[in-house]
């Protein structure tokens, strides 16, 4: 389930009685989504776009506007005999979005720049469920609700329609939208059928291109108004709806409802807004097994007067792990039942003590009304990163129409990096990875694994300026996806300029083809250093399959500058699959397709810890390794310095017999281990059974003996 934090720029103590109000509700509600839909005809990803809106109504009944706008080269009908849904308000409102593709959306008009087609706030329609999950938890600082009735003889329609500040707006004159939409119109649609049932369809703005202007919006001021529309003869009435919202100015939608046009009401009740969970500073901190982090959050309730709620402490953390939260100067572990005034802000401390397990561990903070049992609880989460070296990095998005997420992928990258042994590894969604490089938390990353997948925009200017920081300063990057250089350099939608610097001058790759689905093998290099051992395997289709419409695009890559291409598409030189390169001290790992389109399981174990082996240097890449029997020096220890668990990684000749001895800093042996005919050795060893301090390994092979430092700081 996702958690979010509610940031609310002001609140007040509600106390003014409306006596003209007859129709909104007046308690502060929770936002409903106004989605915006550009759309059209001939527009052949125009139904699984439709398919996708109806979704996120459905799984969320009451709290979903959707405004199908048909506009643009799409939406021109080509003969006498198909449909013609344009209207005089739809080029505007999507220039306004800066769409580049269809079908495009916004939601709420609001601009979520991770997702933005271009810079505007048109959305693709993989991204349409995300932003609603980010808006839907937020108080609305308006409601808005009307009655609707319809004149059959005049076929005039009347609208009245009021709004309620129940917190006030920033700016001061907002925008009342009364939408006319028509539903259950069949005729041709790309994509669809000859006989589409079009629903949704926007018809007509009865207050005009941007609205009403509602001209006082402060906390407790009340709004009313009438709006009538002669409705043309071949609307059929019974098929309508109003749809009515108030934007903050042309952008930026609070809240909307909806009802039939003939007859139809609705109050603006969505859900009751009890109050706000927000950290103080930052979401996602940096923690160790030696030192507790200490997070303040600030919680403050929405109700009038004085309320009782349930505040509550839940965690995802490992059973090692401790964490209490403090509030009123009192320590909980679990829950309480405390007061709290409305609008005022009250401070509680998570503290959180990390155990020997490393990972990140999420903890929950959530306010429930005593009184108000059926509204929801206010949920806000923070997280602490603890002894992770690797970190795989997810995007964030759906895959069309199929609904799968890039975090789909995560089990895969997990069972690669088992395979190489490692234990100190976790995985993060983009938003979190965002937010744990605003607060300084990845600290302690120095390698990280990005399953960017099929969701675009698969690279964005924020999340290429961290990843150009963290490999500026020494850490190895991994990045698969489909599409992604196809996105970055052929397409009109997805990219930036400094994203094509990123591409060009951190993968050391060029786009050179988009691929297809017969690109169904790879080969790898056999003298590449690194990767020249790995089997080949089937490429497989993992996208469009719900549809039936396959979507196989692996793209085809040349290497540049310090690049060069260790994989092949079927074999053929000229068809590069995946680059490797260096930046700096950093290592990078480029594969042009997702890894679990490589249909031979060990396969996909076998690139991750390859990939693993180089970046921590276990990858014995000198010509002479196998010429030289005796040599036995390849030998690593992480982390180190170490506060967790740690772990001793070898590459020895599989024909030798080895010794691993620790030695504590007085020169007594603690610890003794053997290495018989095992090319790869990996170790997992409990600090318990040492105390801090400083050690030496001696690793003893023939005649050769290495040494290695190690320090324990727990």
């Amino acid at each position: 389930m996702r958690k979010f934090l509610f940031f609310i720029p002001f609140l007040f103590s509600i106390s003014l009685f409306v006596n003209a109000q007859t129709i909104v509700e007046t308690n502060t509600q929770l936002k409903n989504i106004v989605l915006e839909e550009f759309t059209g005809i001939y527009c052949g990803y125009c139904p699984e776009g439709h398919a996708i809106a109806e979704e996120i109504s459905s799984l969320n009944p009451g709290r979903v506007v959707l405004v199908n706008i048909h506009t643009g080269g799409y939406a021109v009908p080509q003969n006498g005999t198909d449909p013609d849904f344009q209207t005089i308000f739809g080029e505007a409102i999507a220039a306004q979005s800066d769409l580049t593709g269809y079908p495009a959306g916004t939601v709420n008009r609001h601009l979520f720049s991770q997702w933005s087609q271009s810079s505007g706030t048109a959305m693709g329609r993989n991204h349409w469920a995300n932003a609603s999950d980010l808006i839907l938890p937020e108080a609305s600082p308006v409601n808005v609700g009307f009655v609707s009735s319809f004149d059959s003889i005049t076929r005039v329609l009347t609208v009245n329609v009021e709004a309620y500040y129940t917190i006030g707006s920033p700016e001061p004159i907002n925008y009342l939208n009364v939408a006319f939409l028509e539903n259950h119109v069949f005729g041709y649609q790309s994509g669809g059928s000859a006989n589409y049932d079009h629903k949704h369809i926007l018809r007509h703005f009865i207050t005009g291109q941007w609205g009403e202007e509602i001209t006082t919006t402060s906390q407790g001021s009340f709004f009313s108004g009438t709006y009538t529309y002669t409705v043309p003869v071949e609307y059929v009435i019974e098929n309508c709806d109003v749809a009515v919202y108030i934007s903050e100015t042309h952008q930026e939608i609070y809240t909307g409802c909806q009802a039939p046009a003939d007859g139809g009401s609705n109050d603006g009740s969505s859900v009751l807004f009890i109050g706000t969970i927000v950290p103080t500073n930052y979401s996602v901190f940096v923690g160790s097994p030696t030192n507790t982090s200490t997070i303040l959050v600030d919680v403050q309730s929405a109700l009038s007067g004085t309320e009782d709620f349930i505040i509550k402490l839940s965690d995802n953390a490992p059973t090692d792990w401790n964490a209490v939260f403090t509030i009123n100067g009192a320590d909980y572990t679990d829950s309480v039942v405390v007061s709290l005034d409305a609008f005022v802000t009250v401070q509680v401390e998570i503290k959180v003590s990390p155990g020997a397990t490393p990972a990140i561990g999420d903890y929950v903070l959530s306010m429930k009304s005593v009184s108000n049992q059926t509204a929801p609880e206010t949920i806000g989460e923070v997280s602490v990163i603890s002894d992770i070296t690797d970190l795989v990095l997810h995007n964030t998005g759906n895959f069309g129409a199929d609904g799968g997420q890039p975090s789909d992928f995560d089990a895969d990258f997990a069972a690669g990096l088992d395979y190489a042994g490692n234990t100190n590894f976790a995985s993060i969604s983009y938003e979190k990875f965002i937010s744990a490089s605003d607060g300084n938390a990845l600290t302690g990353v120095e390698h990280l694994y990005y399953n960017a997948a099929w969701v675009f925009p698969v690279l964005t200017d924020e999340c290429v300026a961290i990843i150009s920081d963290f490999v500026d300063n020494g850490g190895n990057l991994y990045i698969s996806g489909q599409d992604l250089a196809w996105a970055t350099w052929a397409s009109d939608d997805y990219w930036t300029t400094n994203t094509r610097e990123f591409f060009t001058n951190y993968l050391n790759a060029e786009y050179q083809d988009d691929g297809s689905s017969s690109n169904n093998s790879i080969y790898a290099d056999t003298s590449d250093e690194v990767f020249g051992s790995l089997s080949s395997s089937d490429l497989i289709n993992i996208y469009g399959l719900s549809s039936g419409n396959p979507m196989m695009y692996p793209d085809e890559l040349v290497a540049t500058d310090s690049g060069s291409v260790f994989l092949y598409y079927n074999d053929n030189i000229n068809k590069g699959a995946a680059v490797r390169s260096t930046v700096g001290e950093a290592k990078i790992v480029y594969l042009g397709f997702d890894l679990p389109m490589i249909d031979d399981i060990d396969v996909r174990k076998e690139i991750i810890k390859l990939t693993h082996d180089w970046f921590h240097e276990l990858a014995d890449t000198s010509s002479n390794f196998v010429e030289n029997q005796d040599l036995n020096t390849s030998v690593d220890i992480f982390p180190n310095p170490s506060d967790g668990n740690f772990t001793i990684s070898v590459r020895t000749n599989k024909t030798s017999n080895s010794k691993i001895e620790i030695y504590n800093f007085v020169g007594n042996r603690v610890f003794t281990d053997y290495i018989n005919n095992q090319q790869f050795y990996n170790k997992n060893l409990s600090l318990d059974i040492f105390p801090a301090g400083i050690y030496y390994l001696k690793l003893s092979s023939n005649e050769n003996v290495t040494t290695k430092r190690i320090i324990i700081t727990k």
